[in-house]
């Protein structure tokens, strides 16, 4: 029965005139071709325009009909073959708009397996053609279906069901597990490689600086773009401008009566409720840390296109909200309320790669002091200056696969692991004091309400990012006297801010190197037995003392400290400290002054007390 029909469909779409390659004569209802197509005479083969139909009156071949027989004939009167050759080279034409009818068709018909398998490719790939475009990135190969603006991450060799084999089973029936999947993608990644354009695929948000206009993803199939003047709304891929829809955000509304530009919602519904810590020995105080994060907020839609990023770090006591305030935070910008963090576990060195590569924000939760972070210290170091990965392509013996690191990376500690000074030279730090049980929301609620307001939000964020616009294009040349080492934040901030705002800017970036000074020292041993020597007066102020003799106090008076001793030989002593000084300079009350070698070949420093307007280290008793 199938058969029939497929035959019925070749018979209805295509004619013997164009499949003979002639042309029509109008008015002449019969057209003589030599030499005869079949048996190779001159002067016997006629088409018949009236009927479709050829006819040839040699003595040795004597017969007619339709395009079925005339193939039939063509291939030794095999049927199936001529099937197949004329299926194959009409697939556009006998797909039409229904490819399902056709394929249903070649699956239910006698041609052969492999010949089958091959007419099933051609038609699924010439559908794919006709309603999307391949592209091709430097590593990752996708199909854009046009009208729908959604484009899918082509995945070689996945183990797992990908958005892609969904839009496959739902458009051609086709089941990851039936044997022409292979096949088909195989076709389509050596297609991809040898035919597809290369493009910039770009995540959540993508600023142009020469043209200065941001783009900003909107659902799977959107984005908004946004200049000095406009906000206006385009399908995905429209301008050659391509968000892959893997981590899309959830759509969004702008709402054009939303005019203010100074995020007044953000800080109504989420800044002002964070529970930032009163105790301010070494962090920011509750003022400077809501600046500092709306500041941050206003940062996140150009963060990409720099190539260092600070990274963000919630600390505090169990309780505090360090957690939430980050859900909060991606759920609002991501539009959903189940966004999910990473914690420390066992295979988190084994997927780090995979984590930051693959997400466009990365929260990782509890980095405690207890557990063995040092991979994870070196990592962050080399994420904040703009890493790259390489590493060996799958399923290959010497390709390389070169990925980049475009991630905004978040920590929470209750006692931070992060106690590098390279590391925390690039934090920015946020302290959290406990939440009262009295004004405790659950966090269900808390996400719908913010949620509920996440149009009003989003076009909030979106007037911000056009008055950023403004102020980068007239303070290109501006410059601070006064950087951080995350310079391209600082300087970005500083462009940006108004000119009441710049006044405040050296002080705010002051704190900001303060906090981070004091978590790489608090707590440090040799500090806290510095201030007692000094208290006792085992140490005399500004007088030269070596490294040797230093170490040799200390360690007597810490003789029973497994901490100490485990830590610290003579020469890591020195070197230690000679690390902390700027930190021990700007946070401790003493200030150490570094003279080099001397007499004996000794390192020799000088410590003195400071006047009391500095960071109260705790003291050890």
């Amino acid at each position: 029965m199938s058969v029939k029909i497929l035959e019925n469909l070749i018979l209805n779409k295509i004619k013997l005139l164009d499949y003979l390659n002639i042309d029509e004569v109008p008015g002449k209802t019969s057209i003589k071709l030599d030499p005869c197509p079949i048996c190779g005479h001159n002067d016997c083969f006629t088409y018949y325009a009236d009927k479709d139909e050829y006819y040839c009156i040699s003595e040795d071949h004597n017969r007619g009909g339709n395009i079925l027989q005339y193939c039939s004939e063509l291939y030794k009167d095999n049927i199936n073959l001529a099937l197949y050759n004329i299926v194959n080279e009409n697939i556009p034409i006998l797909s039409g708009d229904n490819p399902l009818l056709l394929l249903k068709l070649i699956k239910e018909s006698k041609i052969s397996v492999s010949k089958k398998r091959n007419l099933l490719t051609k038609v699924i790939h010439s559908d794919l053609i006709k309603n999307g475009k391949f592209f091709k990135s430097k590593n990752n190969q996708y199909f854009y279906k046009l009208q729908a603006g959604i484009l899918y991450e082509i995945e070689e060799k996945s183990t797992i069901n990908t958005d892609f084999d969904s839009f496959l089973m739902k458009s051609y029936e086709l089941n990851k597990a039936e044997s022409i999947y292979s096949y088909l993608m195989n076709y389509i990644i050596t297609h991809i490689k040898l035919n597809a354009e290369e493009v910039d695929v770009r995540r959540f948000v993508y600023y142009n600086k020469n043209e200065n206009i941001l783009y900003l993803q909107c659902g799977l199939d959107h984005y908004y773009e946004i200049t000095t003047d406009t906000v206006k709304k385009y399908l995905n891929g429209t301008a050659g401008i391509i968000f892959e829809p893997k981590s899309a955000p959830r759509e969004f509304n702008y709402l054009e009566e939303v005019r203010n530009t100074s995020l007044e919602h953000w800080k109504e519904l989420f800044i002002n409720n964070i529970n930032f810590s009163n105790d301010t020995s070494g962090f920011l105080n509750p003022n400077d840390s809501r600046l500092l994060l709306e500041l941050y907020i206003r940062y996140i839609p150009f963060a990409y296109s720099m190539s260092t990023k600070p990274l963000l770090a919630f600390i505090g006591d169990k309780g505090s909200g360090k957690t939430l305030t980050l859900k909060i935070l991606f759920s609002i910008i991501n539009g959903q309320n189940n966004f999910h963090v990473v914690g420390m576990n066992s295979r988190l060195e084994k997927d780090w790669n995979t984590l930051i590569t693959k997400n466009y924000f990365f929260v990782l939760d509890n980095c405690d002091a207890q557990q063995k972070t040092e991979w994870l210290a070196d990592n962050l170091a080399a994420i904040s200056t703009g890493q790259r990965i390489q590493t060996r392509e799958l399923y290959t013996t010497n390709n390389l696969a070169s990925f980049d690191v475009n991630c905004l990376v978040c920590l929470t500690a209750m006692e931070p692991a992060f106690k590098r000074i390279d590391v925390n030279q690039r934090l920015l730090i946020f302290k959290g004091d406990p939440i009262l049980n009295s004004q405790r929301i659950s966090e269900d609620k808390i996400l719908k309400k913010i949620l509920d307001k996440r149009n009003v939000l989003m076009s909030e964020l979106i007037n911000n990012i056009q008055q950023s616009l403004v102020r980068l294009k007239k303070n290109a040349e501006l410059a601070p006297n006064v950087n951080i080492r995350s310079a391209d934040f600082s300087d970005f901030i500083f462009r940006i801010i108004n000119e009441e705002e710049r006044k405040y800017f050296p002080i705010l970036m002051g704190n900001i190197e303060k906090s981070q000074s004091y978590l790489s020292i608090e707590d440090n041993l040799i500090i806290f037995e510095i201030e007692r020597l000094l208290e006792k007066g085992q140490i005399v102020c500004n007088q030269k003392i070596s490294t040797t003799e230093l170490y040799s106090i200390i360690s007597s008076n810490l003789m029973g400290k497994f901490e100490f001793q485990s830590q610290y030989t003579l020469s890591k002593f020195s070197k230690s400290l000679h690390k902390m000084i700027s930190e021990i300079n700007k946070c401790a009350s003493f200030h150490i002054q570094w003279l080099g070698q001397g007499t004996g070949n000794k390192t020799y420093i000088t410590i003195a007390r400071k006047t009391p307007n500095n960071l109260n280290l705790k003291k050890e008793n």
